[in-house]
């Protein structure tokens, strides 16, 4: 891939400032994003001594926040700022439980979620791991994005309903959310370029009905991202590609989609059983063999959501703490 072309400010005497916006546009900042990546780098710079090594400070994830709140300076300092107060009781705790580094991987981000939930070293890792959806493929797209995978048609909402393991769930959610930030961090740090992931959404299995009756607990699993994850808004986000949808979801979306604006359009894409060219042209895989057999690739399958069986929430300690107190 071509490398970024600078571009410097013209029509005005060199600043400080101009140095600034070079080095961000040099770190794959796009030189329209630049001034407001600055000005939220210059906010953020006591909250960034503060937490150090462990604060999301690069360049191209700035521009993931700022882009997650529609470019609102202050918006993203105030998500960002939210984020990192709520990642210090939570994200260690979800990745320690749902996998481990995986030190024969040469990647800049090691940590791989267990495909055996029997791996995780407590029971609410082994439940998360075995009833939860959320997983990052091995596969990628062409463009090198990390590809995240949703069985979400798999999911048996009301056993997670009737156990109350939507918290549970949501441990394993954030631990692949990270995964997902954190891989995609590490090729764009590496590459010099905002890269972000790409969501297949699988719908197979989805009973409509149940799913609506119990969509409070999708929403309690995943409404998480958009508050502390910039890689999972819609803004951030590169393309959603929804598979196997039944017959009524994809003709709902053909109607509604013509409601709203192109880039919205552009980003989802729904298509029933016939997926391959949704994969390869929306979703941008580049060896589709490297697919799980399920989507008509030659790799493994991962590990479904099994169904909950009854009394497997029995004495779970909540992943979810009140940072406050």
């Amino acid at each position: 891939m071509a490398a970024m072309e600078l571009q410097p400010i013209r029509n005005a005497p060199a600043s400080p400032g101009t140095g600034v916006l070079l080095a961000l546009q040099r770190d794959g900042v796009p030189a329209e994003d630049a001034p407001k990546v600055k000005e939220l780098q210059t906010l953020l710079a006591a909250d960034i001594e503060k937490y150090g090594d462990a604060a999301l400070a690069d360049a191209t994830t700035l521009l993931r926040f700022l882009r997650a709140r529609e470019h609102d300076v202050a918006a993203a300092a105030g998500m960002w700022r939210a984020a990192h107060a709520w990642r210090e009781h939570h994200v260690r705790t979800a990745l320690a439980e749902c996998g481990a580094d995986d030190a024969t991987s040469t990647a800049g981000w090691r940590w791989r979620q267990h495909a055996d939930a029997s791996a995780a070293p407590t029971p609410r890792g082994r439940l998360a791991l075995a009833h939860g959806m959320g997983l990052r493929l091995d596969a990628a797209a062409a463009d090198g994005s990390p590809v995240l995978y949703w069985a979400l048609g798999e999911l048996d909402v009301a056993g997670v309903a009737r156990e109350d393991l939507a918290d549970c769930l949501l441990m394993r959610q954030v631990a692949h959310l990270e995964d997902a930030l954190q891989a995609s961090r590490a090729i764009s740090r590496a590459e010099k370029r905002l890269v972000r992931c790409r969501l297949i959404i699988d719908l197979r299995g989805l009973r409509v009905l149940a799913l609506l009756r119990r969509l409070g607990v999708v929403k309690r699993i995943t409404a998480v991202g958009k508050t502390y994850f910039p890689e999972v808004t819609a803004s951030a986000t590169i393309s959603v590609t929804l598979v196997n949808a039944p017959a009524g979801v994809e003709t709902l979306w053909r109607g509604v989609s013509v409601f709203l604006n192109a880039a919205m359009r552009a980003k989802v894409r729904i298509v029933g059983r016939d997926y391959r060219e949704a994969l390869t042209d929306h979703a941008k895989i580049d060896d589709y063999d490297l697919l799980p057999a399920r989507l008509g690739g030659k790799a493994p399958d991962p590990p479904l959501p099994l169904p909950v069986p009854t009394g497997a929430g029995a004495g779970l300690e909540p992943f979810l703490v009140d940072p406050s107190s």
